[in-house]
């Protein structure tokens, strides 16, 4: 429900001024990832060319990015945020951090699970603070349908249980078979992918845990968000944050490896957005 608190001053205005200045949004927000990047990369490579190919990674996901600019989504803006919580944290400020992290969360089932490298780091006044955040941007909406806010919150959940039913983890195909076995109840089959993602997630965070990366520390939680749930090719964009973390570490162990799956990983996702689910089908 606080999406909406976060969207509104644009919902409300007319049709062609609001589409102006959700383009001009769009674009800020892909130049701040690729700045971000871009500094990334130049610090961790060393030079001006290591910043520019690592600035270039979130461009080779267009396909996402042109959906984006072209249908209306905002993904692209939550995987920015998410770029810009890492480097803020890293830098140990978490208020602003906390904005970022909550104004991500107009799409929970992505922005969700970076709560769990968040708690593995201990930063739990990021949490507290980004979550007190939701809570108080549900109070508009909560106005204006006349509804109780915690009682918007508790139906969240049960309104955003369609977006497991069908992922990476748990495929539609294998969903429906199970569903038509009559033995197995909704409410399990839709907490199987939740589960596989929580489990994934923290086991991953937990092994990257000590990483002087802030990209990395969070692209456990960037891969699972685009697994556990059911997305679509532009969702894929936040698979960015992957991508700069392997060009850091491309640049800090130039391997014959790293080179490889860098290029593979760069191929793949300008290829199409749903290269990713591939890999990660492949992998699980």
């Amino acid at each position: 429900p606080w999406s909406y608190t976060v969207l509104m001053p644009i919902a409300v205005l007319p049709r062609q001024a609001a589409w102006r200045i959700y383009h001009t949004m769009i674009c800020l927000f892909l130049v701040l990832l690729c700045t971000l990047a871009y500094r990334h990369g130049k610090r961790t490579g060393g030079d001006v060319y290591s910043g520019l190919f690592a600035a270039a990674l979130p461009l080779s996901i267009f396909i996402p990015i042109s959906f984006d600019m072209n249908v209306g989504n905002y993904n692209l803006i939550i995987t920015s945020l998410i770029a810009l919580m890492a480097v803020l944290l890293n830098r140990g400020k978490t208020v602003p951090a906390a904005i970022c992290w909550s104004l991500a969360m107009i799409k929970p089932q992505l922005a969700i699970l970076f709560a769990i490298p968040l708690l593995i780091d201990r930063q739990l006044k990021t949490c507290v603070i980004a979550a007190t955040l939701c809570i108080l941007a549900t109070i508009p909406p909560a106005i204006l349908c006349r509804e109780s806010p915690v009682a918007l919150i508790l139906q969240a959940p049960k309104a955003s249980a369609w977006a497991f039913s069908g992922c990476a983890l748990l495929p539609h195909e294998l969903l429906n078979a199970l569903r038509n076995a009559d033995f197995i109840p909704e409410s399990v089959l839709l907490a199987i992918p939740m589960t596989l993602g929580v489990a994934a997630c923290a086991f991953l965070s937990w092994r990257v845990r000590k990483s002087d990366d802030p990209f990395l520390r969070f692209a456990p939680a960037a891969i699972c968000a685009v697994s556990w749930t059911y997305v679509l090719g532009y969702s894929y964009i936040l698979c960015a944050i992957v991508m700069i973390a392997m060009a850091a570490d491309l640049f800090r162990r130039p391997t014959r490896g790293n080179i490889l799956l860098c290029a593979a990983a760069i191929l793949l996702m300008a290829r199409t957005g749903r290269a990713f689910e591939i890999i990660v089908n492949a992998a699980l």
